[in-house]
């Protein structure tokens, strides 16, 4: 396994703890410590220098800083399909942590695993498995050493980008955590910042098992104590361009303005909230270069792959070619007047890249949008 970076940026300026008398969170039977709506500010995350990244999650709505239990165990984040399929190379992870303790190392490993054919949940098998950091990360934050609690974005960089397959999971290992008190009180242990299942707008019926785990005492999976439609702050950076669908809504703040939500309400709009859809792009290849995003409505039977990448849209290549954009100097671009989104619709999307002095074009991963 090639040798990893890594490095941080404070995200303690927006989530905090509740704090018991002598300033250590509390937490119930050691498998959470929530983040209080009140004492949060939701302006998001900061943002991590990684490129080319997808989290699949709505960073404005983490509600918790979670883990199952007091062992050491492995949670996994098994992408929605609809989310991504991509191809080439993965450069890193990266994560949202809480550490308890800053002031005391941490054993963290990352990697990333296969689905079980023809079920959501990770292939815990060897061949499953498709690699992972294998000797622990040992955490220990350099910023700010005198402030216990702290809530980071990690990132997490492979030295040598590696192959991935189309679709697969994201997991992140603790080592076990340390408590004491009755109730049990956290003295020291990593968490993921976690949008929990029962907070998600996305339709009950709609929700799936995407967060799984399993502990040092534990033989098989087991679906994440924080319900189906649970959301990790965990995801990937990629040496090919991506696409981040996104919808426009009112769904958690009705009487407010839109904000825009990139965890799994992007890939299930609801008409009848009036979300609007849209894409945010990203290529660090294609430095003020242009882009060009395609919808289709089928998928060829078995995907193509290409000197610009892979297909997996029916030819021409969809049904909708939208305007071409300007990427910028960041290669960036996000859609500033979202689409209305109409019940009934599903579309594939997926956006080429396009250097106009070279002609050189590549195409991003595959997302789908299945209107309520």
């Amino acid at each position: 396994m090639p040798g990893v970076e890594v490095s941080t940026e404070r995200v303690s300026h927006r989530y905090r703890t509740q704090e018991n008398g002598a300033g250590i969170p509390e937490v119930t039977i050691m498998r959470k410590i929530i983040l209080s709506a009140a004492i949060l500010t939701l302006a998001g995350l900061a943002t991590s220098q990684a490129t080319n990244q997808k989290v699949i999650h709505n960073t404005q709505h983490t509600d918790v800083a979670a883990r199952n239990g007091a062992n050491a165990q492995t949670i996994w984040y098994m992408q929605p399909k609809e989310a991504r399929r991509g191809y080439g190379k993965f450069r890193g992870w990266v994560c949202a942590l809480m550490d308890v303790d800053s002031g005391t190392a941490e054993k963290v490993d990352f990697g990333l695993s296969k689905y079980v054919a023809g079920k959501m949940e990770p292939d815990i098998t060897a061949s499953g498995r498709v690699f992972w950091t294998q000797a622990s990360l040992n955490f220990k934050d350099p910023k700010n050493p005198t402030q216990k609690v702290q809530n980071l974005l990690w990132t997490i960089t492979l030295q040598k980008a590696q192959p991935t397959p189309e679709s697969f999971g994201l997991f992140v290992h603790f080592g076990a955590a340390k408590s004491s008190g009755t109730p049990p009180v956290a003295t020291d242990g990593v968490f993921v910042h976690t949008q929990g299942g029962a907070s998600s707008k996305l339709a009950t019926a709609l929700r799936k098992d995407w967060a799984w785990y399993m502990d040092s005492t534990m033989t098989m999976v087991a679906a994440h104590l924080w319900g189906k439609g649970t959301t990790l702050h965990l995801g990937g950076f990629y040496d090919e361009p991506v696409l981040r669908q996104f919808v426009s809504s009112t769904r958690y703040n009705p009487s407010k303005p839109a904000e825009d939500l990139y965890g799994l309400e992007a890939y299930w709009p609801d008409s009848q909230a009036k979300d609007a859809i849209g894409w945010d792009v990203e290529s660090d290849q294609f430095i003020n270069g242009l882009a060009v995003t395609t919808l289709g409505a089928a998928l060829l039977p078995k995907s193509i792959s290409t000197n610009m990448g892979t297909f997996w849209m029916s030819p021409p290549f969809g049904v909708i070619q939208a305007p071409a954009v300007f990427l910028g100097a960041k290669g960036t671009y996000k859609t500033p007047t979202p689409v209305p989104s109409i019940k009934g619709i599903q579309l594939y999307s997926q956006t080429a890249f396009i250097n106009p002095k070279t002609f050189k074009i590549r195409m991003s991963d595959l997302t789908k949008i299945d209107i309520q």
